[in-house]
């Protein structure tokens, strides 16, 4: 039996820690999925109280709470999920679990890049989708959005929305962020979201400053008047397809290098955690 990895041992650890995290974020879980519904209620009540109508909420208005509940679930369900490693007692119970270093870390993965995006993104989509259909006054699902080139037929502009912009982009940008703060939840001992928020921010901006300047020396000026000439001829020179795939293309390099950077640090945390 292979000490790295034995698929019947990963499997038993994969459901013991299935059902550790259900026991433990499962109920909470559901409200995020349902949310939906608490929206359309308030937002109905709402209405009634000011007695403006039966009014549902706007395809806009639920698209930003979407993404806010999103947010609130990746900075918040790594912590419940997998913060008690850092503690001397249950991160002692888990360095003593008969699993190998590397079955640990691809059980968190499983959960935090596949499950969990799974469950949620289809069940708060699904639950959108059903009071749209149950109450005709509600616009569209959110779904719809992002097959599309409107946001809402409120607005009087048209949002394009390319086609790397869709389910894809928004599940992996959603992998990319669980797994940053999967990290923070793992790698701090104390006040985890406050301290991964503020590593994030700080190396966020990092970053930016990094890409500015290796921007400016590709360019090989500072004059953002001679910058912005030259992206317009580079435009000027792109087909539509061209530029769709060259953009894919940056896209989906930097994100596997930010995969590849985040579940490094992870599985290294893991193999050097000790209490």
């Amino acid at each position: 039996m292979s000490d790295t990895f034995n698929f019947q041992r990963f499997s038993k650890f994969l459901k013991y820690d299935i059902s550790r995290v259900y026991s433990n974020y499962g109920i909470t879980l559901l409200i995020f999925i349902c949310f939906p519904v608490l929206l359309y209620a308030f937002n109905l009540i709402l209405g009634l109280m000011s007695f403006s109508g039966w009014n549902a909420p706007s395809q806009t208005m639920r698209l930003g709470v979407f993404f806010l509940m999103t947010m609130l679930l990746i900075l918040f369900f790594p912590k419940n999920a997998f913060g008690y490693v850092t503690d001397k007692k249950k991160g002692s119970e888990f360095l003593l679990i008969p699993a190998s270093t590397f079955e640990k870390f691809l059980s968190m993965l499983v959960i935090s890049i596949i499950i969990l995006p799974i469950i949620y993104l289809i069940g708060y989509v699904l639950v959108d989708y059903l009071l749209s259909l149950i109450d005709g006054s509600q616009s569209e699902s959110i779904l719809s959005l992002f097959n599309s080139k409107k946001f809402d037929s409120s607005l009087d502009f048209e949002v394009f929305t390319p086609a790397w912009f869709g389910i894809p982009m928004i599940y992996s940008t959603f992998v990319l962020n669980i797994l940053a703060t999967t990290l923070g939840a793992i790698f701090f001992k104390h006040n985890k979201v406050v301290k991964t928020i503020i590593a994030i921010v700080v190396l966020s901006t990092l970053a930016s400053v990094l890409f500015m300047t290796l921007f400016y020396i590709i360019c090989g000026t500072h004059n953002f008047a001679l910058i912005s000439d030259k992206i317009n001829q580079y435009l000027a020179n792109q087909t539509d397809k061209s530029l769709e795939f060259n953009v894919n293309l940056i896209i989906n390099i930097v994100n596997t290098i930010e995969f590849i950077i985040f579940a490094s640090l992870i599985y290294l945390r893991l193999k050097t955690l000790k209490h």
